[in-house]
């Protein structure tokens, strides 16, 4: 940050985040925390790498939705639980991704007819 003379600390990465009512890459992590339950920590590790533990394991992935879910593929996920607060098409051809939505009006605009 200080080499580029730029702060992200305080910039929102997307339009869409600003129109979900978010003003901060803080508050968008805050409610990535929020997601994660009260499990504890078992293990960090990097992009598409593979768990050496069980449970709760958080890997550092980019923040943009299909690269997160192919470092998941890739570190061996064989399903994926993707939480959408807006209703991100996000889905993979190699590993089932299913969608939770966080709010009605997410659920009725993905709703798949029957």
């Amino acid at each position: 940050m200080a080499e580029t003379g730029e702060d992200i600390r305080f910039a929102n990465p997307t339009p869409g985040n600003i129109v979900g009512g978010l003003t901060t890459l803080e508050e968008k992590s805050l409610g990535c925390i929020k997601k994660a339950g009260n499990s504890p920590l078992m293990e960090v590790i990097d992009y598409a790498k593979s768990p050496t533990k069980k449970g709760f394991i958080f890997m550092d992935t980019p923040g943009y939705d299909l690269e997160s879910v192919s470092g998941l593929a890739a570190g061996g996920a064989t399903i994926i639980l993707f939480s959408t607060g807006k209703g991100s098409p996000t889905g993979s051809p190699i590993v089932p991704v299913i969608k939770i939505g966080t709010n009605s009006n997410v659920y009725e605009r993905m709703a798949e007819p029957y």
